[in-house]
């Protein structure tokens, strides 16, 4: 039996109005079915080392840490000041929370004093933008919106054409403007959403906290987004499945 393609293409590839189409329904925040329990331990594995793991909810998912160290103690230090690093830039770049620098951003269209940390995820995602040709893009907010929307109340209606014309107008991150610390839409209904790229920001931030002091050794999972550094148990490097 054949089976029919939902997904447009042309020349076999996914057209843009295809792939914003689809990550309206990505961005819809889908999560599985398993609920992950928060774990926390530290066992002895040898005269030389202990491994301090701890699972915590943040950022929307379930944010694992695992650390080889001497010292129990510096590596319990070191794992509570990078889950305190997670919660700092989560609360600059958490979208739906209306107090961060991403939310007032999305609501006004221009803000000034933005946090050193945003402006980098936002100058980088620029960047990203550019080098990819339009394909990583942290403007698609407006697409996702209309996604939610209309799949919210138990309703599954998928937007028409001329619903998705409307708020793909408003798509393009040559429409964000950074000068400084000052952060300006160039159109009104411009929103950003930072989904792509903050999460792999703040692991990696997390992990130079961690190596800051002292903890080279560690594994972090944040929902699938994993840095390594150093040497697993085994003095070999860590194996990550795909």
């Amino acid at each position: 039996m054949k089976m029919s393609n939902p997904i447009p293409l042309t020349n076999g590839t996914m057209n843009r109005r295809a792939f914003l189409k689809y990550s309206g329904l990505l961005g819809l925040g889908l999560t599985s079915a398993g609920i992950l329990p928060a774990t926390a331990e530290a066992i002895k594995f040898n005269n030389d080392d202990y491994k301090v793991s701890e699972t915590k909810s943040t950022m929307g998912t379930y944010v694992s840490m695992t650390l080889l160290h001497s010292s129990k103690d510096k590596a319990e230090e070191a794992m509570g000041r990078a889950y305190e690093e997670i919660d700092r830039l989560t609360g600059l770049m958490n979208r739906f929370d209306h107090a961060t620098a991403v939310a007032q951003l999305n609501n006004e269209g221009y803000l000034d004093e933005v946090p050193p940390e945003v402006v980098q995820v936002i100058a980088r995602s620029l960047e990203y933008y550019r080098i990819s040709q339009g394909t990583f893009d942290i403007s698609v907010k407006p697409v996702v919106d209309l996604f939610k929307k209309n799949f919210s109340d138990n309703k599954s209606i998928m937007p028409n054409n001329r619903e998705l014309d409307r708020v793909l107008n408003l798509v393009g991150s040559d429409k964000i403007e950074i000068n400084g610390r000052t952060i300006r839409f160039k159109k009104p209904g411009v929103g950003i959403t930072l989904d792509g790229i903050a999460k792999g920001y703040i692991v990696d931030r997390a992990s130079k906290v961690l190596a800051d002091h002292q903890v080279k050794n560690h594994l972090i999972n944040a929902g699938g987004d994993i840095r390594t550094s150093g040497a697993n148990l085994d003095k070999k490097p860590w194996t990550v499945a795909i």
